[in-house]
């Protein structure tokens, strides 16, 4: 049975949706409707356009959104994948990663897997207790972050600390592959080496997933948008959703950036703006604009709303989060 998937969508929405030949950004603002955008054009592609529904991958920044997407397109609509980075990336080596030397039944280290492993490398190598062991774990994952191996570490930094953290990065590393384990980070890191080093294997993934769409592109880190790239670079079937005035995740290694390196990756993108909010009045749409139009490192959308007037905003500073309420 069809979907009519036009029916509640503005023109600006209908337009993102329609288009399919190559790459696009589309930049919605909060509030403008994007996951039913995103859900949209992924049923016009499968019911519409004929696509193998297989031959579709997605991308969500969490796995509460992967479960909403699933749930919302429907079990009619079985895609190749939907999940996030993090998730693609285990399923990915669960099956190929014998390429890269990884066993089937690797382990996947969680936080406090991480601080253990970190605490017992520092007893080893006998560094005194100056840093703490989440210190050298954020140092060592904002290097993988940027596909910084601890080989390369010095290289790259030189503060007071770089020696000490490539010395726990080092064994950290080795007692990782000791364990058969690998960290969140190292799921990207690992996977992007596996394409890298065998083409024959990015090949297959590149023909198994023709159309790839990103949420929350605005979000992506380095390493992210590397892998993004990757498996798109064939086709060219890439879309990617956001809005940069939302990006919350600079501290843990989202890049701004990456919105410029699309465009020059795949220099046909077409561009979308969702600007239309269902969500606010237009006395907040106006007082957020002017707050964010003051930055100039990324486009600013102008949002409207059909709900007019709105109660004026007030700056109120609470003493507890309980005078929040």
């Amino acid at each position: 049975m069809s979907v009519d998937i036009f029916t509640h969508l503005n023109p600006q929405q209908k337009e993102a949706v329609l288009y399919y030949k190559g790459s696009s950004i589309i930049l919605a603002g909060a509030g403008s409707g994007k996951t039913r955008v995103l859900i949209a054009k992924v049923i016009n592609l499968i019911q519409n356009l004929y696509i193998n529904p297989k031959s579709i991958l997605m991308i969500t920044f969490t796995n509460k959104a992967a479960g909403e997407m699933k749930e919302r397109i429907g079990l009619r609509y079985c895609l190749g994948y939907i999940g996030t980075f993090h998730s693609f990336c285990a399923r990915v080596l669960r099956v190929d990663g014998l390429f890269v030397g990884l066993k089937k039944n690797f382990l996947i280290y969680d936080e406090e897997d991480q601080i253990a492993l970190i605490k017992a490398v520092l007893k080893k190598v006998q560094l005194n207790k100056k840093y703490t062991p989440s210190y050298f774990l954020n140092r060592i994952s904002a290097a993988k972050n940027q596909l910084i191996g601890p080989e390369k570490y010095l290289e790259v930094f030189s503060d007071y600390a770089s020696a000490d953290t490539a010395t726990i990065y080092q064994g950290y590393q080795k007692e990782l592959k000791e364990n058969n384990a690998l960290d969140f980070d190292d799921l990207i890191n690992v996977t992007i080496r596996l394409f890298t080093k065998n083409k024959q294997i990015l090949d297959k993934y590149q023909e198994k997933y023709r159309y790839i769409l990103v949420d929350e592109f605005q979000d992506t880190n380095y390493v992210q948008y590397f892998l993004t790239k990757l498996l798109g670079q064939k086709y060219k079937n890439v879309t990617v959703v956001g809005d940069f005035s939302q990006s919350i995740y600079s501290w843990r290694g989202a890049e701004i950036r990456n919105l410029e390196k699309f465009k020059s990756d795949f220099p046909k993108t077409k561009i979308f703006y969702l600007e239309k909010n269902y969500r606010s009045s237009q006395t907040i749409l106006d007082f957020a604009y002017q707050v964010i139009s003051k930055n100039q490192t990324h486009p600013i959308l102008s949002l409207y709303t059909d709900k007019k007037g709105g109660e004026e905003v007030i700056f109120y500073e609470a003493a507890t989060e309980e005078d929040e309420g």
